[in-house]
C-alpha cells in the first residue's frame, strides 16, 4: 500500500508540473473555449420516482467557434513578448508559410515560447485558436517551412483573411491541412443528474447489439466541462454566456427553458402538479383586462391565475 501511495503521489506531481508548464494548471477536466460559445436549443427533462423524485435535467446544445480573431492574437503576442526572456529553444513571434501548396492564402501562425526549460510551446491559429505541442514537432511542422514576420499590419491583414476563410464547419478543409473553426454541437447535461446518469448514458451511447448504431470508431465518452467565453457577442437564436454565468430559466410544456421576463400571452405553455407528483400540462387560452389569465389543461380543467402564478406555472 505504501508503494502504491508513493507511486500515486509521484504521478500526481508530474501531472501538476506538466499542467503548469503548458499553462493548463487552473483549467478543469475539460474546458470549452473559443472565439464564441453559443448555447442553443436548451431542453429540460423531468424525472419522477424513488431514484430521482422531482428532479430535472437540462440538456444544452453548445456551438463553438474555436478560432481566434486578430485582435485577440495580437493582444496575446504583446503579453508573450513582455514575458519572453529570449532564451527559449524557439523565438516568440508570427510566422507565415508561403509555400505554393496553399492555394487560398498563406497560413499564419503565432508561436509562443514557454521558457528555456519547457519542452513545449504554444501554437495559435486563426482557425483553431491556441494549442500546446512539443517543440521538435513545432519546429518541423511550423517554423522550418515558414518565415518570421515582424510587420504587425501585414500580420493582421493575413490573419483576418484566413479567419474569414475558416468560417466553415470543422470537418471542411478550406485548404491543405487547414479546417474550419465551427465545431459540431456539443451536448451538455446539467442539473441533478447523478440518480439518472446510467439512464442518460444508455440513451445517448451506441449499443453494441444495434448494428445501425455501433461502429468500430472509438466511443466519445461524456466528460465534465465548464464553459469559458472570449467573446460575449450574441447571435440570432442563440445565447452567449460569460464565464461563471449560470444557465437558468423556467420550464415550459416542451421542456424548453422559457424566458421569465416575457409577457404572458395566449398559447403560452404551462404545467402544474397534482397530488404532489403527477404533472399535467396546458396552455393559456384567455388574457383578461384585469391582468388575470385563464389556462386550460390536458385533463380538461380550466384555472384562473394572476401574473405571478402564471410565471410559476
Amino acid at each position: 500500500q505504501s508503494m502504491l501511495t508513493n507511486h500515486l503521489v509521484k504521478c500526481l506531481d508530474k501531472r501538476v508540473r506538466d499542467a503548469k508548464s503548458t499553462g493548463e494548471y487552473d483549467i478543469g477536466i475539460r474546458t470549452l473555449t473559443g472565439n464564441k460559445v453559443s448555447v442553443k436549443n436548451t431542453r429540460a427533462f423531468n424525472f419522477r420516482g424513488s431514484e430521482a423524485m422531482d428532479e430535472s435535467v437540462l440538456v444544452y446544445s453548445v456551438e463553438i467557434d474555436q478560432g481566434m480573431s486578430s485582435d485577440t492574437a495580437l493582444k496575446l503576442y504583446d503579453e508573450a513578448i513582455q514575458a519572453d526572456d529570449s532564451r527559449g529553444q524557439i523565438k516568440t513571434g508570427f510566422y507565415i508559410d508561403r509555400r505554393t501548396l496553399f492555394k487560398q492564402c498563406p497560413p499564419v501562425y503565432l508561436i509562443i515560447s514557454m521558457g528555456r526549460t519547457s519542452p513545449n510551446a504554444v501554437v495559435v491559429r486563426p482557425n483553431n485558436g491556441r494549442n500546446c505541442h512539443n517543440i521538435p514537432w513545432i519546429k518541423d511542422r511550423f517554423i522550418q517551412p515558414s518565415s518570421r514576420c515582424d510587420d504587425l499590419v501585414k500580420v493582421r491583414q493575413m490573419w483576418d483573411r484566413e479567419f474569414a476563410l475558416a468560417d466553415t464547419d470543422s470537418d471542411n478543409a478550406y485548404q491543405m491541412w487547414s479546417f474550419g473553426r465551427q465545431r459540431k454541437p456539443i451536448y451538455i447535461f446539467g442539473g441533478q443528474i447523478v440518480p439518472v446518469l446510467n439512464k442518460l448514458l444508455t440513451a445517448t451511447l451506441p449499443r453494441q447489439t444495434d448494428p445501425n448504431e455501433f461502429s468500430n470508431k472509438a466511443l466519445t465518452l461524456p466528460k465534465i466541462v465548464r464553459i469559458e467565453i472570449c467573446s460575449a457577442d450574441k447571435s440570432e437564436g442563440s445565447q452567449s454566456y460569460g464565464a461563471g454565468t449560470k444557465l437558468s430559466g423556467s420550464l415550459n410544456d416542451e421542456g424548453d427553458v422559457a424566458n421569465v421576463n416575457e409577457t404572458p400571452a395566449i398559447g403560452q405553455k404551462v404545467a402544474r402538479k397534482i397530488f404532489g407528483r403527477t404533472i399535467i400540462r396546458g396552455k393559456v387560452i384567455e388574457c383578461k383586462s384585469d391582468g388575470s389569465y385563464v389556462a386550460e389543461y390536458s385533463d380538461g380543467s380550466k384555472v384562473e391565475m394572476n401574473g405571478n402564478e402564471l410565471l410559476e406555472a
